[in-house]
Order: C-alpha cells, then sequence, then structure tokens
C-alpha cells in the first residue's frame, strides 16, 4: 500500500508531515536546513529542505513535493517548502544563461542586440578544424578535443604520402580524446553535458581510420555511434533554439513572438512563475488555430520540452534536423540483446548521414551540446565501454 501511494505522488502535490528530525546541523548562517520527516497519514519518511530561518511547528506542516528520486531501486521522496519549488531546465547550462540574457522585462520595452552570447571554445574548435582544413599549425594547449578536430581536417586534406602519417597523427588524437574526462564521459554514458564537435568528430575518424591504425576494440566506430546517437535523441528539444534563435541576431530585435520570446525568462533553475511564462509563451504560439504555423513554434516547443510541458513530442524531429539524423543513425545500429555493437561495421548509407551533419557543424562552429542519454548502458555495453577505454588508454601510453 505504502509503495503504490509513493507511485501516485507527483511534483507539486501539497502534502501533510510531521518533523521527526535534522539531518544536517546549520552552520554559521546557512540559508538551508535538511529535514527527515514523516508523510502523513502513512509514515513514509521523506526528506524537506527549509528555510534556514524558518520557524517549523511542532507537530504537523504543509510542504511540497519538489521530485522523486529512485536510486538502486530504493526510491526519495524530497519536499520543499509549498511554493518554493524549482524546475531544473532540461538544456545545456550555458545555453540557460545565453537565453537569460536576452530576457527583457516588458513587450514594451527596448530590446536591443545582446554581444557574445556563444561561448568562445565554440570557435575554437571551428578554428582548430579549419586550420587542420587548411594546412594550417596544430592547437596548442591541452584540450584533447580541439587537437582532435584539427587532426580530422589535416586527414581530410591529406592525399598521397601524406595520409598514412595523417591517419597516425588522428589516431593518436583519437586515443587523446577517448581518455579525457569527456571521452570517458561520452564511452560511459555518464550523466554529464557533452559538446557535439568533439564526438562528432571521432565518429567521423571511425570512417576514415583503417582498424590496424586505429588498434581500438572492433566495433569502436559502431559504439562510438550509439552513444551519439543517445545523446541526439534527449536532445532534439535544444537544436532549434540554438540554430534557429540564438545563433540568428537578426530576430532578436523583432517584433511579434520574438519580441515575446524575449519576454520569457529562461535559467538553469526556474521558478514556478518561470515555468508559467515558458507555458503560456509555448501554448500561446503553438496553439494557434491556423494552418500557418509560426516561425517560433520550434522554438516554443524546445522550451516547454525543457520545463516537462511539451504535450507532444511528434514534431521534435521535423524542429531538429541536424541531431535527427544522428538518433536515426544510432537506432539502426542498435545491437542484439546482450550485445554492445552490432555484428557488422556502419554502412556508406549511415556514415553519409553523419558525414551531412560534420559539413553542417564542424566548418560553421554550430554551438550544440549533447544532454545525457535518458537511459543508462546496458550491462554488455558498459563492459565493452571499459574495454575500449583500457585499449585507448595502451594506445595513449605507448605513442608518448
Amino acid at each position: 500500500m505504502i509503495a503504490r501511494e509513493y507511485e501516485n505522488l507527483a511534483a507539486g502535490q501539497l502534502l501533510r508531515v510531521t518533523r521527526v528530525g535534522e539531518l544536517e546541523a546549520p552552520s554559521g548562517r546557512r540559508s538551508h536546513r535538511t529535514l527527515l520527516v514523516s508523510v502523513e497519514p502513512l509514515g513514509v519518511l521523506a526528506v524537506f529542505n527549509v528555510g534556514g530561518t524558518a520557524q517549523l511547528p511542532p507537530e504537523g506542516m504543509m510542504a511540497e513535493v519538489s521530485r522523486l528520486s529512485r536510486v538502486e531501486g530504493r526510491g526519495t521522496l524530497h519536499l520543499v517548502e509549498p511554493g518554493s519549488r524549482r524546475t531544473v531546465a532540461d538544456l545545456p547550462d550555458w545555453l540557460c544563461r545565453a537565453l537569460g540574457r536576452l530576457y527583457v522585462r516588458s513587450f514594451a520595452g527596448p530590446a536591443g542586440l545582446v554581444e557574445d552570447l556563444v561561448p568562445e571554445w565554440f570557435t575554437k574548435y571551428r578554428d582548430c578544424y579549419r586550420a587542420g582544413r587548411e594546412g594550417g599549425e596544430p592547437p596548442t594547449g591541452r584540450s584533447t578535443g580541439r587537437a582532435m578536430l584539427w587532426a580530422l581536417g589535416a586527414l581530410e586534406r591529406a592525399s598521397g604520402e601524406d595520409v598514412v602519417a595523417a591517419q597516425r597523427t588522428a589516431a593518436k588524437a583519437l586515443a587523446d580524446w577517448l581518455c579525457s574526462e569527456h571521452g570517458q564521459a561520452a564511452v560511459l554514458q555518464r550523466d554529464v553535458q557533452i559538446d557535439l564537435a568533439p564526438l562528432l568528430a571521432a565518429c567521423r575518424l571511425g570512417s576514415l581510420l583503417p582498424q590496424r591504425v586505429a588498434e581500438l576494440t572492433i566495433g569502436w566506430h559502431a559504439f562510438l555511434l550509439l552513444r551519439l546517437g543517445d545523446r541526439a535523441v534527449s536532445s532534439l528539444h535544444t537544436e532549434a533554439l540554438v540554430t534557429q534563435w540564438l545563433t540568428r541576431p537578426e530576430r532578436h530585435v523583432l517584433d511579434g513572438d520574438w519580441r515575446r520570446l524575449r519576454t520569457v525568462s529562461v535559467s538553469v533553475s526556474l521558478t514556478a512563475g518561470q515555468v508559467s511564462s515558458v507555458d503560456d509563451f509555448g501554448r500561446a504560439v503553438t496553439g494557434r488555430p491556423t494552418d500557418a504555423e509560426s516561425e517560433a513554434a520550434p522554438l516554443a516547443r524546445g522550451l516547454l520540452a525543457a520545463v516537462g510541458r511539451l504535450p507532444s513530442a511528434a514534431h521534435l524531429h521535423r524542429d531538429a534536423p541536424l541531431l535527427s539524423r544522428l538518433a536515426a543513425v544510432g537506432r539502426s545500429l542498435r545491437p542484439a540483446e546482450g550485445a554492445a555493437v552490432p555484428p557488422w561495421p556502419p554502412l556508406r548509407a549511415q556514415n553519409g548521414e553523419v558525414d551531412i551533419v560534420c559539413r553542417k557543424v564542424l566548418p560553421s562552429g554550430a554551438p550544440l551540446t549533447l544532454l545525457p542519454a535518458f537511459e543508462p548502458l546496458t550491462t554488455a555495453a558498459e563492459r565493452y565501454g571499459s574495454v575500449l577505454l583500457q585499449r585507448a588508454e595502451a594506445r595513449r601510453t605507448r605513442d608518448e
């Protein structure tokens, strides 16, 4: 009965609770306290975060469900003071900050251009790839992602006797990136955000490097494409916000839906009022009874998806022509149950889809960041990923 009641709970629901104890003693003037409470009438224990100066009654009090989490099969109920619940936007952190900088308080207020919305590291990705393609010098510094992009560009440029040396350089750069923090996160499907450009470059190298040169686990190319596809699926709603809004400054000063979009406040953690603002904008733009859809509709759907209010994901693939291609490649390579990779290498058509996205993203420096995948790796994929990283480390160590 208790398990059934737990499953019926939802974020935003109000519950009456009784204090059991304090999990973290306050130190100094800390702004929050963490209590252990009992949810009435079943006595389910929950974690209750309250303000550090809040006066708590000795008996019952009201609390709002913030979230429900499950770790190793055990559910945990998280509560906050009524009205203080926050919604974490399902968007890359840097994108939340950039969208927040575009915010204007009033529809009638001035809405001028905002400089430097895109972080500089995306420009460096582009410049390194172009330098490789144009015969420029390799990048300095410790960024394995930028070094791999340069090596990819150099390999694509190489011809004749230069190809062998370019392949060796690219294989070393690939191994270095796989052993980096972001490379390991991609391989092991960790719950972190990863920029698209380096992972896309690694997948592109999979179609250019012979196995005898890469010296990685058999099937590594398909495995990386699977990981790329998984992250593309969870990131579909972000593409339009970047390609059709953030990087389109001419739209930032227009009226109509574009001006109204600038009055929507976005941040990494949103209040109930901010979520309502997103919801109002999204439904106003997507719910019009007309055949001609607003150009801002893909952005409205992206924001609704980011706060968990999108009624249907039917249009997300159409709104994300780049990431939907990568998601489709990942689906087409799905291995049999119990296997980590398919028994065949990626086909020419599948590599062709990746090449199309590469031509759109790498030369332009499109600032796309992939969110964590919806699901963790299977046991077989986790074992394969660990072996792949061991092989990459062995190759990297040998080349040093």
